[in-house]
């Protein structure tokens, strides 16, 4: 009877530990989805089914001047989602231009901007990052833009 017993005990300690590998492998994949389906994947802005490139670049440069401009009610109004409303007031981008130590009047040169089409989360984005010299010092503008083409997030330094 002890040897029967014995038998049973190795069997269920194979059943725990083949229960306990599945559970292991099975999360692990898990893991490996929700991974991936966080990172963001990009592809050139010019193999987009939802963007266009000159209408990326032509919104960079609207909300850069309106930038620029201290023009807060038309990027307001015009240019950006809801959750940047609260963000992109005069108040708030005066903190952020007073930390980049740059001459905000001096002459403005624009440089070429890179962009490409940005899924992460299940999310779509534009992603432009536009070099934009003020006299000697270049600041590199990262905006992003939801499928509407609102700006949904401003980077700069």
């Amino acid at each position: 009877m002890s040897k029967e017993k014995n038998t049973n005990q190795k069997m269920s300690k194979k059943k725990i530990a083949i229960i306990i590998a599945v559970i292991v492998v099975v999360l692990m994949g898990l893991m490996t989805l929700i991974a991936n389906w966080m990172m963001p994947k990009t592809i050139p802005i010019e193999k987009s089914t939802i963007f266009s490139a000159e209408e990326v670049e032509v919104k960079c440069l609207a909300v850069i001047f309106a930038l620029n401009a201290e023009d807060y009610e038309a990027l307001q109004k015009d240019y950006v989602d809801e959750a940047m409303k609260s963000i992109l007031t005069k108040e708030y981008m005066d903190t952020a231009k007073s930390s980049l130590n740059v001459d905000w009047k001096a002459s403005v040169a624009f440089g070429e901007p890179t962009i490409v089409e940005i899924t992460q989360r299940g999310k779509t984005y534009a992603a432009a990052q536009y070099p934009v010299t003020y006299g000697d010092t270049t600041v590199t503008y990262t905006l992003s833009f939801d499928t509407d083409y609102k700006l949904a997030g401003l980077y700069m330094k």
